[in-house]
């Protein structure tokens, strides 16, 4: 489990940063903000995760708060567009791929064995093109570790505990927040369509969560369950 998610981030990362040398910084973050709709599928199928009507209305309002915010452009490159979907579709599987098989595994375990293999496997392409850091940056860099292992603690510890449908549709916040971040620290003011987005992403996320109470609220006892599809 530890090689197969190590691989499909890798391999995700790199398409990540590849496609943004083919295509507007706007349609790669759009495109990987799709991994909810590659991930529905697989967690409907692999997962036998019920999808009722608010989780796919969350999913698809969620969505399209993406796309009114970020205002992508026209692509013109069919092979950066094929690799951000396919970064999309590998980090969706990393998802899927924690989820089925990392049950059993600690949290502290999945995220050691992915820093460790992940560093070991980049480590031969970074040496080949090794630049050092300026002294300054050093402080830039120990934050973005910090906040990426926060990140991923508290990423991990949640996909224990919820479906992954409602946790890569709880992925779209991180638009608003970081619109939000842009503001308060750079005094980037974005346009009305990114806020209007931006409030599209936090109704997805409130349809989502009545969802999810009210489905819970219909597994008490005595109250007969919602049909699923």
């Amino acid at each position: 489990v530890h090689l197969l998610r190590m691989s499909l981030s890798l391999i995700g990362s790199w398409c990540y940063f590849e496609a943004l040398h083919h295509l507007p910084l706007s349609l790669v973050v759009t495109i990987f903000y799709a991994e909810p709709l590659v991930a529905l599928p697989l967690a409907r199928l692999i997962l036998k995760e019920r999808l009722d009507w608010p989780r796919l209305a969350a999913l698809l309002l969620g969505f399209g708060g993406v796309l009114l915010a970020a205002q992508p452009e026209g692509a013109r490159d069919l092979a950066g567009v094929v690799l951000a979907l396919l970064g999309t579709f590998s980090w969706a599987s990393v998802l899927i791929a924690t989820k089925r098989y990392g049950r059993r595994e600690s949290v502290l375990d999945l995220m050691f064995w992915l820093a460790l293999s992940g560093s070991l496997a980049a480590l031969p392409p970074a040496l080949a093109d090794w630049q050092p850091l300026p002294a300054a940056s050093w402080y830039g860099f120990l934050a973005i570790a910090v906040c990426g292992l926060l990140s991923g603690l508290c990423w991990l510890t949640a996909l224990k505990q919820i479906d992954a449908l409602v946790m890569t549709t709880l992925g779209y916040l991180g638009l608003p927040a970081g619109f939000a971040a842009a503001l308060l620290i750079y005094g980037e003011r974005p346009p009305l369509e990114t806020w209007s987005g931006a409030g599209l992403v936090l109704l997805a996320v409130a349809i989502l969560a009545w969802g999810e109470k009210r489905f819970r609220g219909d597994l008490r006892p005595g109250v007969a369950p919602v049909p699923q599809p």
